[in-house]
């Protein structure tokens, strides 16, 4: 993107300098850092867009809720529900507001599944189901004004990125879906990806993803094109 010429910032969640060393409790307040060097370094600071992917998106859907600063949001493999974060020790939801954890899915209710290559869809999937409060944990896309486009692979194999994007746009009619066939929860590799030393299926096939990279790429630019100027 900065070689079209945009005005980038790499946004880092966790793990830097005065922030939380895991993925859970994430202040959605530090992005008023993120404001603060843009207005104070940017000549042309507006518009802003965020783009985010996985949980990075649930992330980057949060904050438009809460900041109107935010005009845009691309959003690959998203999410529609908040979800617990990915510390199983400080257990909790992946996000707070002005001190409090938004409410969440708890992940610990779900299927786990240990077989190789894992699959997490199925325990996302599970836990939704066992929530009968799980419409309370939906990010409450109305309350955005940004313009909004959502890319999933129809093969997503971390999470049900494809359904969650249309749960997306039962709330907000006018957010853009761009879903792929044979892709997964990343547009790379073939479906499969070692984490940890685990191999942890993401879903797609090496064409597949391929593909969509592609033309996911395309889509990206011309919702910039359109919408950032």
């Amino acid at each position: 993107m900065a070689k079209e010429g945009y005005e980038t910032l790499s946004v880092f969640m966790f793990g830097a300098k005065n922030q939380q060393k895991t993925l859970v409790k994430i202040p959605l307040e530090q992005f008023e850092d993120v404001l603060d060097y843009i207005h104070s370094n940017i000549n042309e600071n507006t518009p802003i867009t965020v783009l985010g992917a996985s949980k990075g998106a649930e992330y980057a859907l949060n904050l438009a809720t809460k900041y109107k600063e935010i005009d845009n949001l691309v959003l690959i493999a998203p999410s529609s529900y908040n979800f617990s974060g990915l510390d199983f020790v400080n257990y909790g939801s992946s996000w707070t507001w002005k001190g409090k954890e938004l409410p969440f899915i708890d992940l610990k209710r779900g299927d786990f599944s240990y077989s190789e290559p894992i699959s997490y869809k199925a325990t996302y999937e599970t836990a939704v189901e066992r929530d009968s409060s799980a419409k309370e944990k939906l990010i409450p896309v109305k309350k955005t004004k940004a313009n909004i486009l959502l890319i999933s692979g129809k093969d997503d194999q971390m999470w049900n990125s494809f359904e969650m994007s249309n749960i997306i746009k039962s709330q907000k009619d006018d957010v853009k879906i761009c879903s792929y066939e044979n892709a997964g929860h990343i547009f790379f590799g073939d479906g499969e990806q070692k984490f940890s030393g685990y191999i942890i299926k993401t879903g797609g096939t090496k064409s597949g993803n391929k593909e969509a990279n592609k033309k996911s790429i395309k889509e990206i630019n011309d919702f910039l094109k359109m919408h950032h100027k």
